[in-house]
């Protein structure tokens, strides 16, 4: 049994997530972020950023994680102070904690 190659097949088959947010919508049409599953590498880097402030851990997330639907990054690092200053916490809050979350258990049972 090739348990390694068994987890990272796992891993591999997990399928990217989407969320809608209708406040950063147009058109009366939400808005849909996706976010591939964070890998552990990804989860450390997060926590390091976010070690001096821990509201900043979901600004990263959603910079690190956040797509289109085609996988392009909808943020940068550039991105941060906006992020943090000028958009709805509550909204971003939601949306980070998203992509934090992970594969919930329903979704692991499909794969």
């Amino acid at each position: 049994m090739d348990i390694l190659g068994n987890a990272k097949t796992h891993f591999k088959n997990l399928d990217t997530r989407s969320i809608e947010v209708a406040e950063w919508g147009s058109d009366d049409q939400p808005a849909v972020i996706y976010s591939a599953p964070l890998t552990l590498q990804e989860k450390s880097k997060l926590y390091r950023m976010a070690k001096d402030d821990d509201m900043a851990l979901l600004a990263h997330a959603v910079i690190l994680k956040a797509t289109d639907s085609e996988g392009n990054k909808l943020f940068t690092v550039e991105h941060k102070r906006s992020l943090m200053t000028e958009v709805d916490p509550d909204v971003l809050a939601r949306v980070g904690a998203f992509i934090l979350a992970g594969v919930t258990v329903e979704e692991a049972e499909k794969n």
